[in-house]
C-alpha cells in the first residue's frame, strides 16, 4: 500500500502542475485579471483539497495527508515554476537617470555629467501616503534591467536552442548573392571569423520610445523605452519569438533620455555583457557541465533618433549631419554624388 501511495502521490503532483499551468495559460495567454486569477486558484484549492481527502480516506492506511496547494498570487505561481525572471529594480534619477542601490540611495542626484560639472542635485525620494503606513518616503522613478546571465542560462538550456545555432556556426557565406546577415562581410570578417566559433554568440541590440498612453495627438506625451537584445545565432523565422529574445530594460518614464542619459541607462547592461567578451562558463542542454559562451554585440537596430543617441552620432540638424559621408548641412541639395566622401 505504501508504494502504491507514492504513485499516487506522485501523480497528485502533476496534477497540481497541471494546474499551475492552467493558471499560468490563463493570465498570460487568455488575458485573465489578477483578481479572477485568484478565484479560480481557489476554486482549484478546493478541488485538490477533495482529491487529498479522499485519496487519504481510501488508502486505509496510515499516510501523511496530500496538501499540495496552487499559489493564490501571480508572482508566488511564477516563483514555484521558475518562470520569475532575475530583476534589479534601482533608484533612478527623473533628471539624469543615473541608478542607485535602493538601499544606498542619497536623498539628492550627485552625478555629473562631465568631471568640471556641477550635481544634479535632483531629488531621489517623494512621500507617498499609505493606508496602514501613512506617509512614506519612497523613489520617485525605478530602473530595472533584467540579468543577462540567468536569462542566457535559462536560453542555452532549453533542447532546440543548441540545434538552431548549429546552423550560425556552420554556415558557408554565399560569395555570388547575399541572403542574409551571415553572408554579409561584417558577419564573416567580424574580428578574424569570431561569429563562426563555437558558442560565439552575436547579438543585436534594439531601443525605441513609445507613448504607453497611446500614440494621440491630443492625449499625454509621456515617453517609456525598450532596450532589448536580439540573438542573431539563430534563424531568421526564429529570432524574434519572445522566448528567444532577451528584454534587457525599460526607460523610465516619462521623458526619453538624452544623449548623455542614454549612457546611464545602458551601462548597467553593457557591464554584464563585457564579461561574456573573454568568455564565461554557462551550462547548456547538451553541455550540463558547463561550456566557455562568448558574446558581442554587433548590428544595432533602431529608428535614426535612438541610433544617433545610443552610438553617439550627430544629429539630423548637425554640421556633418551624416554617419556615412563628409557632406555639410550646407551641401545637403548637392546631387553630384561622385564627389561625396565617405
Amino acid at each position: 500500500m505504501t508504494h502504491k501511495f507514492k504513485e499516487i502521490a506522485a501523480h497528485f503532483r502533476d496534477l497540481v502542475l497541471i494546474f499551475q499551468l492552467l493558471l499560468v495559460w490563463l493570465r498570460l495567454s487568455k488575458g485573465l485579471s489578477r483578481r479572477s486569477l485568484r478565484t479560480v486558484a481557489a476554486v482549484f484549492r478546493v478541488v485538490l483539497g477533495l482529491v487529498g481527502l479522499i485519496v487519504t480516506l481510501a488508502s486505509r492506511a496510515s499516510v501523511p495527508p496530500l496538501n499540495a496547494q496552487v499559489p493564490l498570487h501571480e508572482n508566488t505561481l511564477y516563483t514555484q515554476l521558475g518562470l520569475e525572471p532575475s530583476i534589479e529594480r534601482r533608484s533612478c534619477c527623473p533628471a539624469c537617470y543615473t541608478s542607485y542601490s535602493i538601499s544606498n540611495a542619497p536623498p539628492k542626484c550627485t552625478h555629473c555629467v562631465t568631471p568640471g560639472a556641477q550635481p544634479c542635485n535632483e531629488s531621489l525620494d517623494t512621500l507617498r501616503h499609505r493606508r496602514r503606513q501613512g506617509p512614506v518616503k519612497v523613489s520617485r522613478a525605478f530602473y530595472s534591467t533584467q540579468d543577462f546571465e540567468a536569462w542566457l542560462t535559462h536560453f542555452l538550456g532549453r533542447p532546440e536552442v543548441e540545434k538552431l545555432l548549429e546552423q550560425s556556426w556552420n554556415h558557408v557565406p554565399s560569395h555570388d548573392t547575399m541572403y542574409g546577415l551571415w553572408d554579409s562581410p561584417a558577419w564573416t570578417g567580424f574580428q578574424n571569423g569570431w561569429t563562426s566559433g563555437r558558442h560565439h554568440l552575436t547579438f543585436s541590440i534594439y531601443i525605441d520610445w513609445f507613448n504607453p498612453y497611446g500614440n494621440k495627438i491630443g492625449g499625454k506625451v509621456v515617453s517609456c523605452g525598450a532596450i532589448m537584445l536580439v540573438c542573431m545565432n539563430i534563424p531568421p523565422e526564429h529570432r524574434f519569438r519572445l522566448g528567444n529574445m532577451f528584454f534587457a530594460g525599460m526607460t523610465p518614464p516619462p521623458y526619453s533620455p538624452n544623449v548623455a542619459a542614454i549612457n546611464e541607462l545602458t551601462e548597467p547592461i553593457i557591464r554584464q555583457l563585457l564579461m561574456f567578451w573573454p568568455g564565461k562558463v554557462i551550462p547548456t542542454f547538451q553541455h550540463p557541465n558547463g561550456v566557455l559562451v562568448g558574446v558581442a554585440i554587433l548590428p544595432v537596430l533602431a529608428d535614426l533618433p535612438a541610433l544617433r543617441k545610443l552610438c553617439g552620432y550627430l544629429s539630423f540638424s548637425a554640421t556633418y549631419f551624416c554617419t556615412w559621408c563628409r557632406c555639410r548641412q550646407s551641401d545637403l541639395e548637392r546631387l553630384d554624388l561622385e564627389n561625396w566622401e565617405l
